[in-house]
């Protein structure tokens, strides 16, 4: 009868050629032998009938799978063979043939005898090798494309906490600019305030010594101006008076930042007191009052002396100059600041604008002047 053995084979007797033997299982198909034993062992279970081995390769299959589980055979460790069983018997010579093969040695036999007989072994092998190597890319490509997306993620953070970074350092800069700027224009109207104070001080006892009396009314701050910005004389509302002075385009001044106008008012032989109003635009002005001793009006003088210089009059040496209102910052922009002077004599009164102060905003101003007799 068919000899149907457990598992294995043998390829020696069955002429297989050493270089199959000798080849690593490793190298060709990914698998060591171990692995590739228990696939030959599966594949020769599975399909007996589709195996093509002779009488004699049956034996030694089953010698060799018997010497690689159980190792050398043993007397005392196997089954009586009875006399009359032929099989039995010629398996058992098999086995008893393979003296001290090692375990790897048993293992190498039946996998090259399988290898040799069976149809498809070599190529389930190959297909086994294929679906591996596409699973080793698959996963190969995921990694890559996990690795990319983290190297992506990771760039992204990095922009963004750049992006914030530099946002925080144009934000703080503009803060540190703009607190610069605000010191600035705070000390530099706290030294005109002081200079215009100590020159208001000379040029008081100065006045009293060697100029008129000035004839000063209740409203008087001690100089002889009058300060009617609380019932302005217009009676208008800051923008109110704007938008009536831009009528007249000669009525309006720019004052650039970092800037000084003077207004220059000549006095009149047939007026008595000079008055004055202004408002600007937005932001506030400084303004001050200087009166010009040294001009000497004609009888014959135009009705509107007023000249406008971009800077602040140089006088000549013998020019006498006195401060009635040192430059100060005014609300001008709030309400319309409005004042009167009477003639203290001949001369030019000079309306000082001040934006020296500001070093970013030029200032509209809305003004007029006149007289009365």
């Amino acid at each position: 009868r068919a000899i149907q053995p457990d598992m294995a084979d043998e390829g020696a007797s069955s002429g297989v050629g050493s270089d199959t033997n000798e080849e690593s299982y490793e190298a060709k198909w990914g698998l060591n032998l171990e692995d590739v034993y228990k696939l030959a062992v599966d594949q020769y279970k599975k399909g007996k009938e589709d195996i093509r081995l002779n009488y004699e390769e049956r034996l030694n299959a089953v010698a060799y799978w018997r010497q690689a589980t159980r190792g050398k055979w043993d007397e005392s460790k196997t089954q009586d063979v009875g006399y009359f069983d032929v099989i039995g018997n010629d398996r058992k010579k098999a086995w008893q043939a393979l003296g001290d093969m090692g375990e790897e040695e048993a293992k190498k036999k039946f996998v090259d005898l399988l290898l040799s007989r069976h149809p498809t072994f070599s190529q389930i092998l190959d297909e086994m090798k294929k679906e591996r190597e596409e699973k080793e890319r698959q996963e190969r490509e995921r990694r890559e494309r996990e690795a990319a997306a983290r190297e992506e993620e990771r760039l992204k953070r990095l922009r963004e906490e750049e992006q914030r970074r530099t946002r925080e350092e144009e934000r703080r800069r503009a803060l540190e600019a703009e607190r610069i700027r605000q010191q600035q224009e705070a000390l530099l109207s706290q030294q005109q305030q002081q200079q215009q104070q100590q020159t208001t001080s000379v040029v008081d006892t100065t006045l009293q010594s060697e100029t008129p009396s000035l004839q000063l009314t209740d409203e008087t701050d001690g100089s002889g101006v009058e300060d009617l910005s609380k019932y302005a004389i217009s009676q208008l509302s800051a923008s109110e008076f704007i938008s009536e002075m831009k009528k007249d385009p000669d009525s309006c001044i720019v004052v650039g930042r970092g800037e000084c106008v003077t207004v220059r008012v000549p006095t009149r032989a047939d007026g008595s007191a000079l008055y004055w109003e202004f408002a600007t635009e937005n932001y506030d002005i400084g303004f001050g009052l200087s009166f010009e001793w040294a001009y000497q009006p004609a009888a014959s003088s135009p009705e509107n002396g007023v000249n406008v210089s971009p800077k602040a009059a140089s006088p000549d040496a013998a020019t006498r100059v006195d401060p009635l209102l040192p430059v100060l910052r005014r609300n001008s922009h709030e309400q319309v600041i409005a004042g009167r002077h009477k003639f203290p004599g001949a001369g030019v009164y000079l309306l000082q604008f001040d934006n020296s102060f500001s070093m970013v905003r030029s200032k509209t101003l809305y003004y007029r002047v006149y007289y009365t007799k």
